[in-house]
């Protein structure tokens, strides 16, 4: 069985090195650069939390070095960045959302799990997992995924 930790980080409000004390496989940043280099800003923010750039604008994934990315894509109608990840053996499709339609963001990311044969996780206002998949909340805020 392996253990996937998932986080979320709002880079809004928390100081840029922050993002090195939250120790995550995978972490959906809200709050992100959207305008001016936010390319270059991103992928800088990332390094500083020994993270690589996976996904999105604005609401981006990063993830740890051991997660190999099978694929990604973002939607604007409804607002969802995702990505598909290979870790070991198992597959796991991560989401991300501020959208209030939480029901729409969902069918969304199940397209892209389903078509790579991947339980889903979605973090928008909470977290929601497709049936089947185990998920424990973790006291600061993240998800635990085991596979």
């Amino acid at each position: 069985m392996t253990d996937v930790r998932v986080a979320r980080f709002d880079a809004a409000s928390s100081p840029p090195d922050a993002l090195g004390e939250v120790a995550a496989d995978v972490v959906c940043v809200f709050g992100a650069p959207r305008v001016v280099r936010w390319r270059s800003r991103t992928a800088a923010m990332a390094r500083r939390g020994g993270l690589v750039y996976v996904a999105g604008q604005g609401t981006v994934l990063l993830s740890a070095h051991r997660m190999l990315v099978r694929a990604c894509a973002t939607s604007r109608a409804p607002s969802v960045t995702a990505a598909v990840f290979d870790v070991g053996s198992r597959r796991l499709a991560v989401g991300a959302s501020l959208c209030g339609d939480v029901g729409a963001a969902r069918r969304w990311l199940r397209v892209l799990g389903d078509a790579h044969d991947a339980p889903q996780l979605l973090t928008a206002g909470g977290w929601h997992a497709s049936d089947g998949l185990d998920v424990r909340g973790l006291p600061d805020g993240a998800a635990l995924v085991s596979l």
